[in-house]
């Protein structure tokens, strides 16, 4: 399943996010969006 990772990754973020307080987005789930940007971008700049 090549999709797999990212399915993880969104699990992961979604856990960070529930996390959080309220109103808020906590610093970890900042970091996990940040490091799956790198690779969106990443796999974005293969396809062109």
């Amino acid at each position: 399943m090549p999709s797999g990772h990212m399915l993880e990754a969104h699990r992961i973020l979604w856990d960070k996010l529930t996390e959080s307080k309220e109103g808020e987005v906590s610093i970890d789930a900042i970091e996990v969006w940040n490091k799956m940007l790198e690779v969106l971008k990443f796999l974005n700049s293969c396809i062109v």
